[in-house]
């Protein structure tokens, strides 16, 4: 009964970590993109020099997280 609660609560703290992991990835995400909104209309309205450079960088990252975030998923899917 003792090990039936540990495995319970170690159930838990996976379903919480992984719900954690996602949240902040989506999180992250956002965050990105906002950024490449931002960087894009500054550089827009000429109000920063050179954020084209920053924009880019921030859309290439944004590329790999989401790209990142597949990979990983399917890898785990083909594991379990």
């Amino acid at each position: 009964m003792e090990n039936e609660h540990i495995e319970q609560h170690d159930e838990l703290k996976t379903k919480i970590r992984d719900k954690a992991g996602r949240y902040t990835y989506i999180l992250g995400l956002l965050v990105t993109s906002f950024s490449i909104l931002v960087f894009g209309i500054l550089s827009a309205l000429e109000v920063i020099d050179h954020a084209h450079i920053m924009v880019l960088y921030l859309g290439g990252y944004l590329l790999f997280q989401w790209i990142a975030g597949i990979v990983i998923f399917n890898q785990l899917m083909k594991k379990y």
